[in-house]
């Protein structure tokens, strides 16, 4: 078996999307009566299922369940057979508010496959805010988040309809990591290099595909140090053209009878300096010595006249 085929790898897989269900974990409505939800993905038991079954074989691994110590829900052990060895996995989870016993135990073994590192790769999602609305009754919710402004007065509630959000490309299955490459090589920016290689990298964690991690941290660096070179040449046209134009403006001094006159064409050229290198990448100081010292050898000139 490759590492690419390793039993870790097959795990730990992403799902499709179709197999990620979403579940609001803090929802409500602002003072400007917004709505907001916050929403966490988790993988469904069916797909956790299959999972092990496309791993393990139908007859590679087994689950049995048991109360918790205190009574207030259940805990799931998944067990797997692999090279004449046995592996059990435990984790549980509290009663739900509908269908107590059901969700206790689809969620025990939800985090039971969590051990394993099944769905592992969600953890790493940044918080995901759904899109949502209000709305007046369920029939017209996608998915539907009941709030209630007073707990103390269920009779007063708030309808939210929510979608599901959408996960980023790096927690979705790829067979071909190239376009995670390719996305790298092409960043135009910065910003837009370490977008694109944070994608690269959480996708080869979460595929446990070292190969991509490696490549992205290649490609990374070569686009880094491409990006940096246009920057300075881009810079350097800037600053050339700021030189170009204070040396034209200098040229004025020369012209100029008395220290008065000289002294108001500094103020005025300096408030025009500032103005014209304001935003700009590159360091002034050069272009204000520059300045001062065409200034002074102005003032030096018209006293050695007398």
């Amino acid at each position: 078996m490759s590492s690419k085929d390793s039993i870790e790898m097959r795990l730990q897989r992403p799902f499709d999307d179709e197999d990620i269900q979403w579940r609001v974990q803090q929802a409500g409505v602002s003072k400007a009566n917004k709505p907001y939800v916050m929403a966490i993905p988790y993988v469904n038991n069916r797909a956790i299922q299959k999972r092990l079954d496309e791993v393990f074989g139908l007859f590679g691994w087994e689950n049995a369940y048991k109360p918790t110590p205190d009574g207030k829900g259940y805990i799931c052990g998944i067990t797997v057979h692999q090279d004449g060895k046995s592996v059990t996995k435990w984790d549980g989870a509290e009663y739900t508010n509908i269908e107590p016993l059901k969700g206790a135990l689809s969620d025990s073994m939800k985090r039971s496959a969590v051990q394993l590192g099944i769905g592992r790769y969600l953890y790493q999602l940044d918080v995901c805010f759904a899109e949502c609305h209000i709305v007046e009754n369920r029939r017209d919710a996608i998915n539907v988040h009941v709030h209630y402004p007073n707990k103390q007065n269920k009779s007063i509630k708030t309808l939210i309809s929510w979608s599901n959000p959408t996960l980023p490309v790096w927690a979705l299955p790829f067979d071909d990591y190239s376009e995670f490459i390719e996305k790298i090589k092409g960043s135009e920016d910065m910003e837009a290099l370490k977008a694109a290689f944070l994608d690269a990298y959480k996708a080869g964690q979460s595929s446990q595909d070292e190969e991509l991690v490696d490549q992205a941290v290649k490609a990374k660096d070569k686009r880094k140090a491409e990006i940096e070179k246009t920057i300075n040449q881009i810079n350097a046209k800037k600053y050339a053209e700021v030189d170009g134009w204070l040396t034209k403006e200098l040229s004025m001094f020369n012209q100029l009878p008395t220290k008065a006159t000289v002294d108001n064409y500094l103020n005025g050229l300096n408030e025009r300096l500032l103005s014209r290198v304001k935003g700009q990448p590159f360091d002034s100081v050069t272009l204000v010595e520059k300045m001062n010292q065409a200034h002074q050898s102005r003032l030096t000139n018209l006293k050695n006249k007398g």
